[in-house]
């Protein structure tokens, strides 16, 4: 009971009070943070210093139509811990997010028309969820049995009921996995705009993150021998930051679509479009 206080009640009381009286708003090119209960944190920062924003929603959220907005933002890395992903909005319904993205942080909506991972990607991630349901089962070979002759020996309905425990919850674990890979085929998706890009990933927390081309410091695409198989690739975009760096991964997509994103921030070097007043941090 205490264990479970400390691990999930007391974060969860605690986030609470940090984010009491939650405010934010927008004055010319900064953004101004304002919350807490006990102790007032304010945060403020350049519009200019945005790496991405992210929209993020966690199962739970989904199921009550929430979901909340992060703004990576080079530069606020402190002594004290803060962090590197301020939070725009608070777990809000999407028409009020939307409408908060327009007010705070206009440079990155864009209207999209994001695709779909391709058929290829299907079968990579099939690939992959049947070696970690076959992973699985051999793992728990060995306590299947095990608790199969224990429990059976038991008399009465433990007898005839704990045999069945461990193994079905195996199964319920493989068809978990297969269900995740069915989702995330479904939502995963890639974005090219003009000036911004978007990726979208999570079959469980889902999280929409839209980047602008001149905040990319690397794209890398990888293309694993299953990936090569069925001709589709991944990509790890690499952005500006100002304690190492930061990167953010794609699904699987044709290697010349993802490659598109570094052609794009050549192109915009080489004909004079980069903007350098969004890398002045």
């Amino acid at each position: 009971m205490l264990i479970f206080v400390a691990l999930q009640i007391a974060p969860a009381v605690s986030l609470i009070f940090r984010y009491y009286n939650y405010r934010v708003y927008r004055r010319g090119e900064t953004i101004y943070l304002e919350h807490g209960f006990f102790r007032t944190y304010k945060t403020s920062f350049k519009v200019s210093r945005v790496n991405a924003v992210r929209v993020k929603s966690t199962l739970a959220a989904r199921l009550l139509r929430r979901s909340c907005i992060e703004a990576e933002v080079v530069g606020l890395a402190s002594g004290t811990g803060e962090s590197l992903r301020p939070v725009l909005c608070l777990l809000k319904d999407d028409a009020t997010q939307q409408k908060l993205l327009r007010e705070l942080v206009p440079e990155f909506v864009y209207d999209r028309n994001p695709e779909k991972q391709p058929a290829g990607a299907r079968g990579v991630l099939l690939v992959r969820a049947t070696i970690a349901s076959l992973a699985l089962v051999l793992a728990m070979t060995y306590p299947l049995i095990y608790v199969y002759r224990e429990a059976s020996a038991l008399a009465g309905a433990a007898g005839v009921v704990l045999p069945w425990v461990l193994p079905l919850a195996t199964a319920l674990a493989v068809l978990a996995i297969f269900y995740a890979t069915r989702v995330s085929c479904r939502i995963t998706e890639f974005d090219t705009g003009r000036d911004l890009f978007t990726f979208v990933n999570g079959a469980v927390d889902r999280e929409t993150v839209v980047m602008n081309y001149d905040k990319v410091q690397m794209v890398r695409v990888t293309q694993g021998p299953v990936a090569r198989l069925f001709g589709v690739a991944r990509a790890r975009v690499h952005l500006l930051s100002s304690t190492g760096e930061t990167s953010i991964s794609s699904g699987y997509f044709p290697g010349s679509r993802l490659g598109a994103v570094g052609e794009i921030v050549m192109e915009r070097i080489a004909s004079g479009e980069y903007d350098y007043r969004k890398n002045s941090i």
